[in-house]
Protein backbone atom coordinates (compact mmCIF):
# COMPACT_ATOMS: atom_id res chain seq x y z
CA UNK A 1 0.00 0.00 0.00
CA UNK A 2 2.97 2.39 0.70
CA UNK A 3 4.81 2.17 -2.77
CA UNK A 4 1.10 2.45 -4.20
CA UNK A 5 0.16 5.74 -2.08
CA UNK A 6 3.73 7.20 -2.80
CA UNK A 7 3.92 6.45 -6.64
CA UNK A 8 -0.46 8.68 -6.77
CA UNK A 9 1.26 10.95 -4.70
CA UNK A 10 3.95 11.51 -7.64
CA UNK A 11 1.72 10.87 -10.10
CA UNK A 12 -0.62 13.36 -9.51
CA UNK A 13 1.87 15.91 -8.23
CA UNK A 14 3.58 15.46 -12.11
CA UNK A 15 0.35 16.33 -13.49
CA UNK A 16 -0.71 19.22 -11.14
CA UNK A 17 2.99 20.71 -11.74
CA UNK A 18 2.92 20.58 -15.09
CA UNK A 19 -0.77 21.96 -15.15
CA UNK A 20 0.27 24.89 -13.06
CA UNK A 21 3.54 25.26 -12.20
CA UNK A 22 5.14 24.52 -8.82
CA UNK A 23 3.89 27.49 -7.00
CA UNK A 24 0.47 27.32 -8.67
CA UNK A 25 -0.11 24.09 -6.50
CA UNK A 26 -0.52 24.08 -3.47
CA UNK A 27 0.09 20.32 -1.32
CA UNK A 28 -3.55 20.15 -0.17
CA UNK A 29 -4.10 19.59 -4.01
CA UNK A 30 -2.25 17.04 -4.91
CA UNK A 31 -2.90 15.48 -1.36
CA UNK A 32 -6.44 15.78 -2.71
CA UNK A 33 -5.92 14.66 -6.15
CA UNK A 34 -3.86 11.81 -4.76
CA UNK A 35 -6.39 10.61 -2.49
CA UNK A 36 -4.79 10.96 0.60
CA UNK A 37 -4.37 13.53 3.24
CA UNK A 38 -2.15 15.95 3.38
CA UNK A 39 -0.36 14.80 6.48
CA UNK A 40 0.34 11.94 4.70
CA UNK A 41 1.66 13.65 1.79
CA UNK A 42 4.25 15.14 3.84
CA UNK A 43 5.15 11.43 5.52
CA UNK A 44 6.84 10.63 2.36
CA UNK A 45 7.95 14.20 0.89
CA UNK A 46 8.37 16.55 3.87
CA UNK A 47 8.00 19.55 2.01
CA UNK A 48 7.00 20.82 -1.64
CA UNK A 49 10.21 20.88 -2.67
CA UNK A 50 11.39 17.92 -2.01
CA UNK A 51 8.41 16.27 -4.18
CA UNK A 52 9.56 18.76 -7.12
CA UNK A 53 12.89 17.20 -7.13
CA UNK A 54 11.56 13.40 -6.78
CA UNK A 55 9.88 14.20 -9.89
CA UNK A 56 12.93 15.32 -11.19
CA UNK A 57 15.52 13.08 -10.28
CA UNK A 58 12.67 9.71 -10.72
CA UNK A 59 11.32 10.23 -13.72
CA UNK A 60 13.22 12.64 -16.19
CA UNK A 61 15.01 9.95 -18.39
CA UNK A 62 17.82 11.69 -19.73
CA UNK A 63 18.71 9.81 -23.10
CA UNK A 64 22.16 8.02 -23.60
CA UNK A 65 22.30 8.35 -27.68
CA UNK A 66 25.54 6.93 -27.63
CA UNK A 67 24.81 3.18 -28.30
CA UNK A 68 22.65 4.65 -31.32
CA UNK A 69 25.41 6.70 -32.37
CA UNK A 70 27.89 4.39 -32.96
CA UNK A 71 25.56 2.30 -34.83
CA UNK A 72 24.94 5.09 -37.35
CA UNK A 73 25.83 4.44 -41.21
CA UNK A 74 27.85 7.31 -41.39
CA UNK A 75 27.04 7.35 -45.35
CA UNK A 76 23.69 9.46 -45.22
CA UNK A 77 23.62 12.61 -43.40
CA UNK A 78 19.57 12.75 -43.35
CA UNK A 79 19.08 8.99 -42.51
CA UNK A 80 21.53 9.60 -39.48
CA UNK A 81 20.11 12.92 -38.42
CA UNK A 82 16.52 11.45 -38.85
CA UNK A 83 17.68 8.50 -36.48
CA UNK A 84 19.22 10.48 -33.65
CA UNK A 85 16.11 13.28 -34.19
CA UNK A 86 13.61 10.43 -33.75
CA UNK A 87 15.26 9.38 -30.59
CA UNK A 88 15.31 12.72 -29.25
CA UNK A 89 11.56 13.60 -29.88
CA UNK A 90 10.83 10.08 -28.28
CA UNK A 91 12.58 11.20 -25.23
CA UNK A 92 10.99 14.54 -25.84
CA UNK A 93 7.37 13.15 -25.58
CA UNK A 94 8.09 10.36 -22.85
CA UNK A 95 9.00 13.09 -20.32
CA UNK A 96 6.42 15.55 -21.46
CA UNK A 97 5.11 16.04 -17.88
CA UNK A 98 7.98 17.15 -16.98
CA UNK A 99 9.33 19.10 -19.52
CA UNK A 100 5.84 20.92 -19.22
CA UNK A 101 6.60 21.23 -15.02
CA UNK A 102 9.77 22.70 -15.95
CA UNK A 103 8.07 24.96 -18.34
CA UNK A 104 6.14 26.70 -15.63
CA UNK A 105 8.98 27.68 -13.51
CA UNK A 106 10.36 31.13 -13.04
CA UNK A 107 13.99 31.28 -14.46
CA UNK A 108 15.63 31.74 -10.75
CA UNK A 109 13.68 28.73 -9.68
CA UNK A 110 16.02 25.88 -8.73
CA UNK A 111 18.71 27.44 -10.80
CA UNK A 112 21.11 24.50 -10.05
CA UNK A 113 18.70 21.99 -11.88
CA UNK A 114 19.05 24.06 -15.44
CA UNK A 115 19.62 22.57 -18.85
CA UNK A 116 23.21 23.33 -20.16
CA UNK A 117 23.15 22.12 -23.39
CA UNK A 118 27.15 21.38 -23.38
CA UNK A 119 26.21 19.27 -20.55
CA UNK A 120 23.58 17.24 -22.08
CA UNK A 121 24.16 14.00 -23.01
CA UNK A 122 22.69 14.16 -26.12
CA UNK A 123 24.50 17.16 -27.28
CA UNK A 124 27.77 15.32 -26.24
CA UNK A 125 27.00 11.93 -27.79
CA UNK A 126 25.98 13.48 -31.18
CA UNK A 127 29.08 15.08 -31.34
CA UNK A 128 30.99 12.61 -33.17
CA UNK A 129 29.08 11.87 -35.84
CA UNK A 130 28.80 15.55 -36.91
CA UNK A 131 32.47 15.49 -36.55
CA UNK A 132 32.55 12.79 -38.76
CA UNK A 133 30.87 14.76 -41.48
CA UNK A 134 32.40 17.43 -40.85
CA UNK A 135 36.27 16.09 -41.09
CA UNK A 136 35.04 14.34 -44.63
CA UNK A 137 34.29 17.95 -45.55
CA UNK A 138 30.60 16.91 -46.12
CA UNK A 139 29.08 19.57 -43.82
CA UNK A 140 29.82 23.18 -43.64
CA UNK A 141 29.50 24.33 -40.47
CA UNK A 142 31.68 22.68 -37.40
CA UNK A 143 30.43 20.13 -35.41
CA UNK A 144 29.57 21.82 -32.00
CA UNK A 145 27.67 24.40 -33.67
CA UNK A 146 25.71 21.80 -36.24
CA UNK A 147 24.84 19.83 -32.75
CA UNK A 148 23.76 22.81 -30.93
CA UNK A 149 21.63 24.02 -33.32
CA UNK A 150 20.05 20.00 -34.50
CA UNK A 151 19.56 19.87 -30.43
CA UNK A 152 18.08 23.25 -29.46
CA UNK A 153 15.56 23.40 -32.89
CA UNK A 154 14.20 19.96 -31.93
CA UNK A 155 13.72 20.45 -27.69
CA UNK A 156 12.65 24.31 -28.62
CA UNK A 157 9.38 23.03 -31.18
CA UNK A 158 8.86 20.38 -29.12
CA UNK A 159 8.37 22.92 -26.24
CA UNK A 160 6.32 25.06 -28.83
CA UNK A 161 4.21 22.07 -29.48
CA UNK A 162 3.74 20.77 -26.24
CA UNK A 163 2.19 23.92 -24.76
CA UNK A 164 -1.23 23.27 -26.75
CA UNK A 165 -3.06 19.97 -27.26
CA UNK A 166 -0.11 18.57 -28.03
CA UNK A 167 -0.40 15.93 -31.08
CA UNK A 168 2.38 13.76 -31.09
CA UNK A 169 2.07 12.77 -34.81
CA UNK A 170 2.15 16.37 -36.21
CA UNK A 171 5.13 16.83 -33.61
CA UNK A 172 6.98 14.14 -35.45
CA UNK A 173 6.25 15.26 -39.05
CA UNK A 174 7.52 18.43 -38.54
CA UNK A 175 10.50 16.54 -37.12
CA UNK A 176 10.96 14.68 -40.46
CA UNK A 177 11.03 18.31 -42.30
CA UNK A 178 12.83 19.79 -40.43
CA UNK A 179 16.04 17.36 -40.71
CA UNK A 180 15.17 17.70 -44.28
CA UNK A 181 15.84 21.42 -43.83
CA UNK A 182 18.73 21.10 -41.39
CA UNK A 183 20.66 18.26 -43.76
CA UNK A 184 20.05 20.35 -46.61
CA UNK A 185 21.17 23.65 -44.91
CA UNK A 186 24.65 21.84 -43.71
CA UNK A 187 25.67 19.69 -46.52
CA UNK A 188 29.11 20.76 -48.12
CA UNK A 189 27.74 22.03 -51.51
CA UNK A 190 29.71 20.49 -54.22
CA UNK A 191 30.48 23.89 -56.62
Amino acid sequence: MTLNTRKRILHHAKKLFAQDGYEGVRTKQIAQAAQVSEVTLFKYFPKKEVLYNTLLDEFYQTLDLTPLVKQLSYANLYDDCLQIAKAVAKNLIDNIDIILMRQKEKVEFLSDRKFDIYNDPSYNAMLPMFRTYYERKQISIVPEKAATIFLTSITGSFQLFAVSNFNKVKFLEYIEGFVEIFCNGIEQSSI
